[in-house]
């Protein structure tokens, strides 16, 4: 995965101390994006090492049309 290229500005409290974060919205939705990728290698990796079997795809196909 790249890294993604952000600009972000930081809003500070009386000391100094940053409080929050501005992000432009491109910027942010595109974290978002890299979030959910990252959630869904870490679903397949979980899913793969915790299975006991495994089914084809056309074995699938057929139970959820039979359904």
């Amino acid at each position: 995965m790249q890294p993604i290229p952000i600009s972000p500005r930081f809003v500070v409290d009386g000391n100094g101390q940053k409080i929050e974060v501005i992000l432009k919205v491109d910027e942010f939705s595109r974290m978002l994006e890299a979030l959910e990728e990252l959630r869904d290698i870490q679903d397949f990796d979980n899913a793969k090492s915790t299975a006991t079997e495994f089914i084809s795809i056309d074995e699938l196909r057929r139970q959820v049309t039979e359904s």
